[in-house]
């Protein structure tokens, strides 16, 4: 059964709600329920799956950064977290780039939104362990997005070097400088700042699978009335067919007819 609900996220989301029903009415009573439970993905977490899935060892190298990521930023380690940070945005652009493309075979336009739903599905699983076993799984029904400051921080590494002192408090006597704060999330502000875009990104995801669905919608009405209109033609055709050859029978009685009469009307010798 797990596998069956595995390939269910295989599929486009237009096409997902049709096999999940179909899943469900075929499975044993137990699981049916949780069949029929499962939610359709958006177009952007649909996306990240389909990346998964499609570059599974370049998305582990990823996430193997980012638990080292995060041992270092726990140990306060400045200098790691820079060599690691270079690495982690070249790897997560390869990531995006590879998702554009999948999205524009699949027949997906691909806007700034769908790939700000990659981005941060990526950022979010580097910065948390438990979302990065959520993405390994590759069945998101919405794009991740991490609400603490580890993924901010691990993109924001202060550009001190790791002996270098910050600049002095102390006193004009000399006292022992003290080592400047450093900034390890974002402001409320920003946080703030990148709720509303996800949101944005998110709705705007919704607003485009809607279109989808209703040009979909459309284009298999449009179908079926053509082949209404194909039937209905060679209907008729059919009945002008016959309708011709009465016709012709008719003639051939007709003359027939004509032939009887005038010889009927001719004197008997």
């Amino acid at each position: 059964m797990s596998d069956d609900v595995d390939q269910l996220f295989t599929l486009a989301p237009e096409e997902f709600i049709a096999a999940r029903d179909a899943l469900a009415k075929a499975s044993p009573a137990p699981d049916r329920v949780r069949v029929k439970a499962l939610r359709r993905p958006t177009v952007g977490a649909w996306l990240v799956n389909q990346l998964v899935r499609a570059r599974r060892e370049a998305v582990e190298d990823l996430l193997t950064l980012g638990a080292e990521l995060r041992r270092a930023q726990q140990a306060g380690r400045a200098d790691v977290l820079r060599s690691l940070g270079s690495d982690r945005r070249a790897l997560t652009d390869e990531l995006v780039a590879a998702a554009a493309d999948l999205a524009t075979q699949a027949g997906r336009t691909v806007t700034a939104d769908l790939l700000a739903a990659v981005s941060s599905s990526l950022d979010a699983a580097v910065a948390d362990a438990g979302l990065a076993e959520q993405l390994r799984r590759a069945t998101l029904t919405e794009p991740l997005s991490y609400a603490g400051f580890g993924a901010f921080g691990l993109s924001t590494v202060p550009d001190l070097a790791p002996d270098r002192p910050a600049r002095g408090t102390g006193d004009a006597a000399g006292q022992g400088t003290k080592e400047a704060p450093t900034r390890t999330g974002p402001t409320s502000r920003e946080r703030a700042a990148a709720e509303r875009e996800r949101v944005a990104a998110e709705r705007a995801a919704a607003a485009q699978l809607k279109r989808v669905e209703e040009a979909t919608a459309a284009l298999a009405a449009a179908h079926d009335q053509r082949r209404s209109a194909e039937d209905l033609l060679r209907l008729s055709e059919h009945a002008l067919s016959d309708a011709r050859m009465g016709l012709d029978l008719a003639k051939r009685a007709e003359q027939k007819a004509q032939e009887l009469l005038d010889k009927a009307r001719r004197p008997r010798a």
